[in-house]
């Protein structure tokens, strides 16, 4: 056996492994001209699974561009943040969602490379990119936990305020001051007001925030003088 017959078959075989590894992978391996669309030169078959696609569709000349793929609020950052990785000479590591052939948005992490030539410019991209549906899905699910745990403890602090407020005053106007500002702080609200029913009128007890302040708004026809805002509160 020649060396050269030795040499293509070490080829071979090397080849035969990364077809291997490439198939069970998650994520489909892919090589692309550096141009906007990323149009690919090759791509595996799990780009059928991921986009909905199958990789002769995507390939030059085939009937889709990968960056169309791309959300419409993610495509010109990750376009760009390719191309500041190739300036500086680094791989890149990306995460951006797609729209597959079938509508559903897709989380994908892509994670890739120059490929450059003899003169050290860039030639093509090549990387793996992976579904990251379900981490990204996990992460949103973490920081909504992580909001209602927080509006839970403001909660039970106001709540805490609130009962403290109760135990040590008599008079109700004091407990109302000290709720108002309970709320103000506690939710970082700009203007708080509370307000007692007395007869026709509601009677002011508390406010913060108000340049104007408005004393007494009678009930009848209503009430066009009850001070506005995105954040007011009334009680």
């Amino acid at each position: 056996m020649t060396d050269r017959k030795k040499a293509e078959e070490r080829l071979a075989e090397s080849e035969r492994r990364f077809s291997t590894v490439v198939s069970n992978a998650h994520a489909f391996a892919y090589r692309c001209l550096n141009e906007p669309g990323y149009p690919k030169e090759y791509a595996s078959d799990y780009v059928l699974q991921l986009t909905g696609y199958a990789a002769e569709e995507l390939l030059v000349g085939g009937t889709v561009r990968f960056g169309d793929l791309i959300v419409e609020g993610d495509r010109q950052r990750v376009w760009a943040e390719v191309q500041e990785a190739l300036v500086e000479r680094r791989g890149f590591e990306l995460r951006y969602a797609i729209r597959r052939k079938d509508g559903q948005k897709r989380h994908v992490l892509d994670r890739g490379q120059g490929v450059y030539d003899e003169d050290g410019e860039v030639v093509a991209l090549e990387g793996m990119v992976y579904d990251a549906t379900q981490l990204v899905e996990t992460e949103e699910a973490l920081k909504e936990s992580e909001e209602r745990h927080r509006s839970q403890s403001r909660d039970l602090a106001l709540l805490h305020r609130v009962h403290t407020a109760l135990a040590q005053e008599l008079d109700l106007r004091s407990v109302l001051h000290t709720v108002v500002e309970a709320v103000a702080s506690t939710y970082g609200y700009t203007q708080v007001s509370a307000y007692l029913l007395e007869g026709d009128e509601l009677v002011l007890q508390h406010q913060v925030g108000y340049h104007e302040v408005i004393e007494r708004i009678p009930l009848a026809g209503g009430s066009p003088g009850v001070p506005s805002g995105p954040e007011s509160q009334y009680s």
